[in-house]
């Protein structure tokens, strides 16, 4: 990865300073590192960085993947509750794989202690909804869930983060 940056530095170095004008949109890396000897900030620390006013009253998370120690699982949910507001209401909302059953009840692939937190606000709302694995774009292929998204947003101002453990 050294190498890969160290190039990547060389080859834009010659490169001219760009200031997006004001309003419009950025795009930014949030890279996390963990096994490195000075780990990078988590992902909330550095989206919580970014943020710019009051602080947003919704979040949207995009996972198949969720830990299921109750640990992790409450460090999760706490971390994901700081990125909003903590006056008023404020929704939080699942979307991850799952399946319909033949007797109409929905199975979801989230440890029901995420979404249903002990460490939950009152004045927290949560929503829950599964993405289908059948794409009617492309000739109802299946294609299980893969992505992890988070989107934070407020009136006008908004984050949406885009993520895979694959790189």
């Amino acid at each position: 990865l050294r190498v890969f940056l160290d190039d990547v530095r060389h080859r834009i170095s010659g490169w001219a300073e760009f200031s997006p004008p004001p309003g419009a949109t950025r795009c930014e890396l949030i890279a996390v590192l963990p096994n490195q000897t000075t780990p990078s900030a988590s992902i909330p620390t550095q989206l919580g960085a970014l943020w710019r006013g009051p602080m947003p009253d919704n979040l949207l998370v995009v996972s198949p993947f969720f830990d299921q120690a109750e640990s992790t699982v409450d460090r999760t949910y706490t971390a994901l509750s700081k990125l909003i507001t903590n006056r008023g209401e404020r929704k939080i909302d699942f979307y991850t794989s799952g399946r319909r059953l033949g007797d109409g009840r929905v199975e979801v692939d989230i440890p029901s202690r995420l979404f249903k937190s002990p460490l939950r606000h009152p004045s927290t709302e949560h929503g829950i909804s599964i993405v289908e694995d059948a794409s009617k774009a492309d000739g109802d292929a299946q294609r299980p869930l893969h992505a992890k998204t988070l989107f934070l947003y407020k009136d006008s101002f908004s984050l949406f983060m885009i993520g895979s453990s694959n790189c």
